[in-house]
């Protein structure tokens, strides 16, 4: 009914006429207003975005309407035919600076929402039919909510905001949402008394600062206004200096850099090996037009090289800023160094970029990197692929294996978020001015109206009395728009570079994020910031607070590790948070993308080289796992194995891990609790002794092979069979293991394709053994994992070391996971179950699994000892 009156209402607005100054003071009801009168109102907005806009305010201004609003904007998302002001169709640089009533300016509503509009169709996720189909078979609505304060309290408006969602339906029926909105009342200002009608209020449209804490209003007609045509302009550079300035001056754990041993050290001077140093050249001024590259020079600097950083100077000032990027698919991958010749370090070229690093050569994101080096005021700024030489394996591996202190000590970290490329740069230079766009002025004033109006009810309007902000909401479809969706994040090597650094500020295609230990920013303010960290930092806090606390009883590690053992609050809490961040660590960078799938476990070094320092953990690192605990760990599973290539075997170019650990497989990784937590888990099988060898002293580097001595039972498989999981899903295969003594079946996941191939072969499967890792108790359901393993018969593979395997020993290697179980009440008819073990009270469990552990005792005949590679 709502729709039908509204559309009704619009079709008889003459847009091109504006009505008379004797228009009747709007009351809200069902039908639309009139539009505001000639001369009256933002000339930002066009008629119909001021009457719809008007009608929002009013209809919710006291704080009554809380039911949802539909209001439908135009029956053609952009008809050519309608006037100038109106036509957001029409190219945004032509009279864009008109401000005068009568400018045939686009409306600065219109025009966001056609871009949204492009944006959305230019999305992967839209049909190519709907890609090509012409706006006019569109047609624009918004959608008004506001928090009901029965349900949302805390959220309830006018305390809050208003949002204004815009979507665009399709003839044929198909509807998107493309971005939206929200208007903010701001009830720190009286301007009781002030009429709309004044001069001084008419038209004020006005630029505001992004940042919502930032009051600062600029007229636009003022010619100081800043700048935010770019995501580096003038605005923007003056709201990240703020971030940095309030960061310095009062986050006190941004200040601490994570040592050895736990400690840090807020004074730390350590910097890297090499580093680029950015001055302006002589005879450029230091103004904000000086941050071009063309008035920049840069050099590479050594540590060593006492020209650079002389001996005799106590404390050099080695502030420096770091950079995350994607390398993104080199020019002719065929070439020498990926064709990225004249663009990385080289042997052949250090000596020359010592004197002077050609900036006009380089690709666009480090061109742009220097120039927030210097725009940021920073000396020095480190480069991975400028200043680690890209044509020594030495360097490589020297340089990589402290490539996590570079992060951890850099005062800033620059992420490159929304280029896939280092050619395509990641500064946008011609922002949509007002991709963020926003009034600081009485809403009286915006809309045209008198403050002291009254609904049909008489009461006032909140919103017309009050100065509001009115902030876009831009769309978050867009790949590379948003923190979450930004390509970077996509990287696997990006993954140790968020964990560690202190300080980050994000470039995305439309906005900047700022992301630190203690706060999290953007330029939308309307938006959470959504750049945070990976979550190190905060376990590592947590762990130095942890530790001073318990300093008095605690000697070494801060947890005692040991599963009989539980160590009460709060060093409880602390196994929590590094279980669950351990787990969720290994997830996030798993699901990262390697160009070299050989980099896997130098890549990820830097996170547990942290933790290992921290005294949160006191256990060997071995290639991915903690050396406690190990039958829970070993149970971690992939769901994506189907699809994941082979393993290497030791030996083998592209080896990284041995089978048990997560690092051997190219995919997604879901691990398992470390920690013993009570009664509910138990393991079913032991590790004796582990080893690995790696390729060089660092012990969280890369690994040459691995082995671990197991004791537990070897069961063979008789059967295999493969079907789809549901009939009507034939894309999604589920297999069953027949287990050769019992006969029962188990579900097995494979790591990788090789599971899939060995189980099509009867003579192959006849290799194939599982063992019991761990059984889980719950109420509902007695659970146990388990590891499928293939027995090497030949020396190949086992790797070099021949003091870790014994004569005659067998040897097995690791080819997925199973499962299998049974809820409490038919544990009895469950061959596989019973099997595992003695539960000395299944009379009394009454159902119920957790019961059923009280006393459980594993069996162990036929229990044998055996190496895992």
């Amino acid at each position: 009914m709502l729709s039908r009156i509204v559309r009704s209402t619009l079709d008889k607005l003459s847009l091109t006429q504006p009505p008379s100054e004797a228009s009747k003071p709007f009351h809200p009801t069902l039908s639309f207003p009139s539009p505001p009168p000639t001369g009256r109102g933002s000339s930002s907005l066009c008629a119909r975005c001021l009457t719809l806009l008007s009608h929002v305010i009013t209809q919710y201004g006291d704080g009554t309407g809380y039911k949802g609003l539909e209001i439908t904007h135009s029956s053609t998302l952009f008809d050519p035919s309608e006037s100038g002001q109106h036509n957001a169709n029409r190219k945004a640089t032509k009279n864009q600076n008109s401000e005068s009533p009568n400018s045939s300016s686009p409306c600065v509503i219109c025009t966001k929402a056609f871009k949204l509009f492009n944006d959305a169709r230019a999305h992967s996720a839209w049909e190519k039919t709907l890609r090509k189909t012409p706006p006019s078979e569109w047609s624009l609505s918004w959608r008004v909510d506001a928090p009901d304060p029965k349900i949302f309290p805390q959220f309830a408006f006018p305390h809050d905001s208003l949002t204004v969602l815009m979507s665009v339906n399709h003839k044929g029926g198909y509807g998107w949402g493309i971005g939206g909105f929200k208007i903010y009342p701001d009830w720190n200002t009286d301007i009781s008394g002030i009429s709309a009608q004044k001069e001084n209020l008419a038209n004020q449209a006005v630029i505001v600062s992004l940042d919502p804490n930032n009051t600062t209003d600029y007229v636009k007609s003022d010619q100081s206004e800043p700048d935010f045509s770019s995501t580096l302009s003038t605005g923007t550079l003056a709201l990240i200096l703020s971030w940095m300035q309030t960061c310095a001056a009062s986050h006190t754990n941004c200040h601490k850099i994570f040592g050895h041993n736990g400690h840090d050290e807020p004074g730390a001077s350590w910097f890297p090996d090499r580093l680029i140093h950015v001055t302006q050249k002589e005879g450029t001024t230091t103004t904000e037009s000086s941050h071009s590259v063309p008035d920049l020079r840069a050099r590479i600097v050594l540590k060593s090289n006492p020209a650079d950083f002389p001996p005799d100077k106590a404390t050099p000032d080695t502030t420096y800023i770091s950079l995350s990027h994607c390398w993104g698919p080199p020019p002719d991958p065929s070439a020498p160094l990926g064709g990225r010749a004249g663009a990385v370090l080289t042997k052949a070229n250090l000596a020359t970029w010592q004197t002077d690093l050609p900036l006009h050569d380089l690709p666009l994101a480090f061109q742009h990197a220097i120039k927030i080096c210097a725009a940021l005021k920073f000396e020095y700024i480190w480069i991975d692929s400028l200043c680690i030489i890209q044509d020594s394996r030495e360097d490589w591996e020297t340089q990589s294996s402290v490539m996590g202190d570079v992060y951890k000590f850099a005062w800033l970290n620059v992420a490159a978020m929304s280029s896939t490329s280092d050619y395509e740069g990641f500064i946008n230079e011609s922002r949509d001015a007002r991709v963020e766009f926003g009034f600081r002025a009485p809403l009286a004033a915006i809309l045209g109206r008198d403050c002291d109006e009254e609904n049909n009810t008489g009461q006032k309007c909140v919103l017309l009395r009050g100065r509001a902000r009115l902030i876009w909401q831009y769309s978050t479809n867009a790949p590379g728009s948003t923190s979450w969706n930004a390509p970077l994040f996509n990287r696997a090597w990006v993954y140790q570079e968020r964990c560690l650094s202190r300080r980050t500020i994000g470039f995305t295609q439309n906005t900047v994020y700022w992301a630190c230990d203690e706060s999290s920013r953007s330029e939308a303010s309307d938006v959470s910031a959504g750049l945070e960290s990976a979550g190190l930092r905060g376990v590592l806090h947590f762990a130095i607070e942890t530790a001073a606390k318990l300093e008095a009883s605690s000697a070494g590690s801060l947890i005692a590790l040991e599963h009989k053992a539980f160590p009460r609050e709060p060093v409880r809490e602390l196994i929590d948070r590094f279980d669950m961040r351990w787990s969720a660590f290994i997830t996030s960078y798993t699901l990262c993308k390697l160009t070299k799938h050989t980099d896997k476990m130098i890549a990820f070094s830097s996170i547990a080289r942290e933790l290992a320092n921290s005294r949160v953990i006191n256990k060997r690192y071995l290639a991915g796992l903690w050396d406690v605990n190990l039958p829970f760990q070993m149970a971690w599973i992939t769901v994506e194995g189907r699809t994941i290539p082979p393993r290497k075997m030791a030996g083998d170019a592209g080896y990284v891990a041995p089978s048990w650990s997560w690092a051997s497989i190219d995919g997604p990784v879901q691990p398992r609790s470390i920690f013993n937590f009570g009664p509910g888990l138990v393991a079913l099988a032991e590790v004796r002794a582990a080893e690995v060898l790696l390729e060089t002293e660092y012990a969280f580097g890369s690994v040459k092979a691995g082995w671990l001595r197991v004791w537990g039972r070897l069961n063979p498989v008789k059967a295999a069979k493969t079907k789809a999981f549901y009939s009507f899903d034939k894309g999604t295969k589920s297999t069953s293991l027949t287990d050769q003594a019992t006969g029962e079946k188990l579900w097995f996941s494979p790591d990788t394709m090789e599971g899939c191939e060995l189980i099509r072969s009867e003579k192959n499967l006849k290799k194939m053994v599982w063992m019991p890792l761990t059984l889980r108790f719950s109420p509902g359901m007695v659970e146990c994992r388990c590891v499928c393993l293939i027995k090497v018969e030949s020396e190949e593979g086992r790797g070099c070391s021949n003091e870790f395997v014994r004569a005659g020993e067998k040897i097995y290697r690791r080819i997925g996971t199973g499962n299998f179980g049974r809820i409490p009440s038919m544990l009895q008819e469950d061959m596989l179950v019973m099997g595992l073990g003695h539960y000395n009270n299944i009379q009394d469990a009454e159902g119920n699994g957790l019961k059923l552990s009280i006393g459980f005792e594993r069996k162990e005949d036929g229990f044998e000892e055996f190496v895992l590679i």
